[in-house]
């Protein structure tokens, strides 16, 4: 129901009351001086319209329990009007140090000591991490690698003393040498790998193996034989006809006198 008349002290607007000065509650019905819950429900004192609330509770009307020292001494958290304490310290407000607990404590990797008050591990100089297992290191990995007990651990596809050389696939190595991550080919090798013979059968002793610019999108050099005169083929192996009258199949075609060279 809407309180349409805020216990004619206010007015009714956007579906509440405004009350006037004075007064105060959903209806405009409690003095600024009163409580909204007049005896703070047993849990303390009405002072000035506002609970203060007695050691042990909290909320606006002292309905909450709460923790006698909220703090719990500043070795727990308050959980449900019960102090949670610490690792180390016991007590109903956590200020007693748990002199039987200290055996159990975190060992920090032997690379440091547990704070009480910290409640963390305090790590040696050369350690970090959470638990000082982590090994600080002076070197400058880069983005493609990590230090470990002080040299550089490269990520897969880098090497090199600060990671910064870019390694080729391994079969490059069989044909080619690797430069920054670029297959460098040996004479006669073709492909992003040096795995392509590109001058089969060493041009079978009838070329020479050289490199040209083939047509592709990228305009490589690629490994080719070039024939000597009278020899054709990716290989030069097939013999090209040179006299067309001599009823001899040169190059072993189904067909005689195929090709014929011209001055």
């Amino acid at each position: 129901t809407c309180p349409v008349l805020c216990s004619s002290r206010g007015q009714y607007l956007n579906g509440e009351c405004v009350c006037n000065s004075g007064w105060k509650g959903k209806e405009c019905h409690i003095r600024e001086d009163e409580c909204e819950v007049s005896n703070c429900n047993g849990h303390g004192d009405c002072m000035d319209g506002i609970c203060h609330c007695f050691a042990g509770y909290k909320g606006d009307h002292c309905e909450n329990v709460d923790c006698l020292d909220p703090k719990c001494s500043g070795h727990g958290h308050c959980l449900s009007g019960v102090c949670i304490c610490g690792k180390g310290w016991k007590g109903g407000d956590c200020s007693e140090p748990d002199n039987e607990a200290t055996h159990c404590l975190p060992d920090c990797s032997g690379h440091g000591n547990f704070d009480l008050q910290l409640q963390q591990c305090i790590c040696d100089e050369r350690w970090s991490g959470s638990d000082c297992s982590q090994e600080r290191c002076d070197l400058d990995c880069g983005t493609n690698g990590h230090c470990e007990d002080g040299e550089c651990v490269c990520d897969e596809g880098w090497s090199g003393e600060k990671c910064l050389t870019r390694l080729c696939d391994p079969r490059c190595l069989e044909h080619g040498q690797c430069q920054n991550g670029t297959c460098i080919c040996a004479k006669g090798w073709n492909g992003k790998h040096c795995s392509l013979a590109g001058c089969v059968n060493d041009c079978s002793e009838h070329g020479e193996c050289v490199r040209q610019h083939l047509t592709t999108p990228n305009d490589e050099l690629f490994w080719v034989c070039v024939c000597e005169p009278g020899y054709a083929g990716l290989d030069c192996s097939v013999a090209l006809e040179s006299q067309c009258g001599d009823n001899i199949d040169n190059d072993k075609g189904k067909r005689k006198n195929i090709y014929l060279l011209t001055d």
